[in-house]
């Protein structure tokens, strides 16, 4: 059950690691990491994946070769898309082996041109083989069903066919709904190139043939820019808790001071709590009932309300549009003085060099 992880460099570079690398496969260890820019190919590594030990991780860190470059400093854009082609190949039905990751630096890649997303439905139709259908037979009639499902869609809705298909070959999944971005693992495979196609457009089918299977991907949201403008307000939050009685008292007791206030302003609404905090809501990251308040197109500036939901009262004032969630994240993520810290100690410990582009990322 042991784990092995390379990283800290190149580790492709090393003569030992090839020759390392299959011996740990030979003695059957079956988790292993390994951390690559993916510019060198390794036969080793091709190997862990096709037997489902290894997983891949290849910080890309851009969607364009110009991000690439800036952030690199070298052209390598075009071959490691290839590699990671070869090797998502190898790793066959040992699915999300080999992964993409992408690490912001700020005032280099963190522009959301770089992440595209669609949304999207799929339906996989396998060739079941049992005594009635031979190989063959269970391929021709797999094709048959996807067709027969691209053809429906033309008149019915996509979520009933695949639950009424699911409901006839007695299957326990469910429909559900996917969002991808264009540098995920889809993207380098025939799914990705049709996805992420200029002349993309919502409703559009198509049908791809695997390996005793036909996937039916239907397009939901043709490729958009995962970004939205934030609310800005200011909130006090309580948990209702295992005290909900006393809580709701609370909030009550703070309401009624605020509903009594002539000069009902941003300052003074501070003066009500230490724990009212000026904020940001994201869309993802709220309940309904606060999304529904805060995102109402009714709302104006000085709104103000209590809103509750299933763990929360929250007494809000509503300020106005915030910043782009996009920016707001990378500048949350990397914004934060742990992080400062970590930085500013590597920089005491580790010798850096200007020209390789790395003291720019730092700071």
């Amino acid at each position: 059950n042991g784990h092995v992880s390379f990283g800290g460099g190149e580790v492709t570079l090393l003569p030992e690691f090839e020759p390392l690398m299959n011996m740990l496969l030979d003695a059957g260890c079956d988790n292993i990491r390994v951390h690559s820019s993916c510019v060198k190919y390794s036969e080793a590594i091709e190997r862990g994946l096709r037997e489902g030990k290894v997983t891949l991780v290849v910080s890309v860190d851009s969607g364009t070769h110009e991000t690439y470059i800036n952030i690199k400093r070298h052209n390598h854009f075009n071959k490691v898309w290839e590699n990671l082609e070869r090797y998502a190949a190898a790793q066959g039905e040992n699915k999300y082996k080999a992964k993409t990751k992408y690490i912001i630096y700020p005032g280099y890649n963190d522009n959301k041109e770089e992440f595209d997303v669609v949304d999207y439905k799929y339906m996989e139709f396998a060739a079941i083989q049992d005594e009635t259908f031979d190989k063959e037979a269970a391929y021709i009639a797999a094709k048959s069903a996807a067709n027969k499902f691209v053809s429906q869609l033309k008149t019915q809705d996509f979520d009933k066919l695949a639950q009424d298909y699911l409901t006839s070959i007695k299957s326990e999944k469910t429909v559900a709904d996917y969002t991808v971005t264009e540098y995920q693992h889809e993207v380098r495979t025939n799914f990705g190139n049709w996805a992420f196609s200029e002349e993309r457009k919502a409703g559009d089918v198509t049908i791809f043939e695997g390996t005793g299977q036909f996937a039916v991907y239907y397009m939901v949201k043709a490729p958009y820019k995962h970004d939205y403008t934030t609310k800005k307000v200011q909130m006090l939050t309580m948990s209702l808790g295992q005290e909900p009685y006393e809580t709701v008292e609370k909030m009550r007791k703070i309401y009624y001071k605020w509903q009594e206030m002539e000069d009902k302003t941003e300052e003074t609404f501070k003066t009500l709590s230490d724990d009212i905090k000026l904020t940001n809501v994201y869309k993802e990251y709220s309940s309904d009932k606060l999304k529904d308040w805060v995102y109402s197109d009714k709302r104006v500036e000085g709104d103000w309300d209590v809103v509750e939901d299933q763990t929360n009262l929250y007494l809000i004032r509503y300020i106005g549009d915030g910043e782009s969630s996009f920016h707001l994240k990378a500048n949350e993520y990397l914004g934060e003085s742990d992080f400062d810290k970590m930085l500013a100690d590597a920089e005491k410990t580790y010798s850096v060099k200007t020209n390789k582009g790395v003291k720019p990322f730092i700071k």
